[in-house]
Parts: structure tokens; sequence; C-alpha cells
């Protein structure tokens, strides 16, 4: 019953998926350079791509940052699908990502740790939209 599937640079390819899942569902691949997001979408048909992590994240301890300026790389791409931001987002960072020209963000241990999920959701939608 989900909707697609995400998968990680060390998972199978999103053309592989694709065969395995069919085409009425989305796949997503996680990238961590510039070359892994054009690739994502050039090669691998990927109906969207997560780019980062952007900063240091307790979520995955070894991710290494790749920084806002792999935002600013990716986004000057103008890539035909959704690219989404991911990796120790906060609703402080918000400003800067967008800045740099990211329009979607994916973030767990911000809304999760905090004492009112809701809230939090709230903030990131409210940073989101600024």
């Amino acid at each position: 019953g989900a909707a697609g599937a995400h998968l990680g640079q060390d998972d199978l390819s999103p053309i592989e998926a694709r065969y395995l899942i069919g085409e009425k569902l989305l796949i997503g691949r996680s990238t961590h350079s510039l070359e892994q997001a054009r690739f994502a979408v050039e090669s691998e048909q990927s109906d969207y791509i997560a780019i980062g992590a952007m900063y240091e994240t307790n979520t995955k301890p070894a991710a290494v940052p790749a920084g806002v300026a792999l935002a600013e790389q990716v986004s000057a791409l103008q890539l035909p699908i959704p690219v989404f931001a991911i990796g120790g987002i906060t609703v402080e960072r918000v400003a800067e990502l967008k800045t740099a020209g990211v329009q979607h963000i994916a973030v767990s241990s911000a809304i999760i740790a905090d004492s009112d999920p809701y809230t939090a959701s709230r903030r990131f939608v409210e940073a989101m939209l600024k």
C-alpha cells in the first residue's frame, strides 16, 4: 500500500526497482554529490531525489555533510523532478536552504524529538512558505 520506495546509493538502482514494483509507484534516490544527482535523474529515471546530508545529523551519524554548497549546485541544474534537501535540517536552517534554491525538505529528527511534533511540523511548513 505504499506510494513508492526510496533507495540509497547501496540499494538496487531505480531502474531495477521500477522493474520490480511497476510504473505506478514513485521511486526516489538518495544522492550525496552533484554527479550522483545528475545520474539519478538522467540515467536512473528517479521520480525525485534527496540531496544531503546538508548538515551533521544524529539520524545517520556516519553521514558526511555535503553542505549547502551541494544544494546550490543541484538547484542550479534546474532538474525536472522534485529535489529534497535532507539531513540535520532545523527550522532555523530553512532560510539558508531556501536562499540556496531548496524548494523541498525532508525532516525527521527535528519533529520526532520535539515534545510537540504537531507544532514542530507547523513551524517547518511556515518557514518553507516564507
